[in-house]
């Protein structure tokens, strides 16, 4: 397979892959933005006084610190997201760039159309 036709399909790819991830992240708001707000009502019972909550990898000891724990998942959702949807562009940015070396080393000519008339012949 040409190196140009591997990098659209792997820019393909990648480019859908990060709209899933990016489209997901957008939809699962709704039920995290719920989520944190059963957790941070919990949190105000009086039987979780002085109790510490650890989520995702952080200890959480008031409500500030749920919505920071959701904020914070949110955004690496959106950062890697948004780096996978780079590095697609690049990848068909590369196959686009890397097209016309490929046609020229195969013996493929590309020449530049003109909108001339050609004179009539006969008569």
């Amino acid at each position: 397979m040409e190196l140009a036709r591997l990098l659209g399909y792997l820019g393909d790819g990648i480019t859908f892959f990060s709209g899933i991830l990016l489209a997901w992240d957008a939809i699962r708001s709704e039920s995290e933005f719920v989520e944190a707000t059963d957790i941070m009502e919990g949190m105000k019972h009086p039987v979780m006084k002085g109790v510490k909550v650890k989520l995702d990898k952080m200890i959480v000891i008031n409500d500030k610190g749920v919505e920071r724990v959701f904020r914070r998942r949110a955004s690496r959702k959106a950062i890697v997201g948004s780096f996978l949807l780079t590095i697609g562009f690049l990848f068909l940015l590369g196959g686009r760039i890397s097209e016309p070396y490929h046609l020229e080393i195969n013996g493929y000519h590309i020449e530049k159309k003109t909108n001339q008339l050609r004179p009539e012949t006969g008569g």
